[in-house]
């Protein structure tokens, strides 16, 4: 958990520093992220208060291999390669939604 401790301590202030550009001056996170573990990729989730009465969440996710720790795969330039790849896609699947009805299918996707 050393490893998730630090990662965590290295990511969180970069979603601050980001927070007023993607939710406005008032929002600020809420207690520290969920950490969830799968097969192949790492995920934290944070709530954001954007108001009195509005939250929204970060989710952020780190592909691995297995067994690979997290440290590791933020610097494996294929598990990088692979996160790039995936976040265009979903900008692409963003795009298309977006024209829909029914655009709540997909949520806003940042960097």
């Amino acid at each position: 958990m050393k490893d998730v401790d630090t990662f965590f301590a290295q990511l969180t202030p970069k979603i601050q520093a980001d927070l007023s550009g993607w939710y406005g001056g008032g929002a600020k996170l809420v207690d520290a992220p969920t950490f969830h573990t799968r097969n192949w990729s790492y995920f934290f989730r944070y709530i954001v208060q954007v108001s009195g009465t509005e939250s929204k969440f970060i989710l952020v996710k780190v592909r691995h291999t297995e067994k690979m720790k997290i440290l590791q795969a933020t610097v494996n330039e294929k598990m990088g390669q692979e996160a790039r790849d995936e976040h265009k896609t979903l900008i692409m699947l963003q795009s298309v939604f977006s024209q829909e009805e029914n655009s709540s299918l997909v949520f806003t996707i940042r960097p």
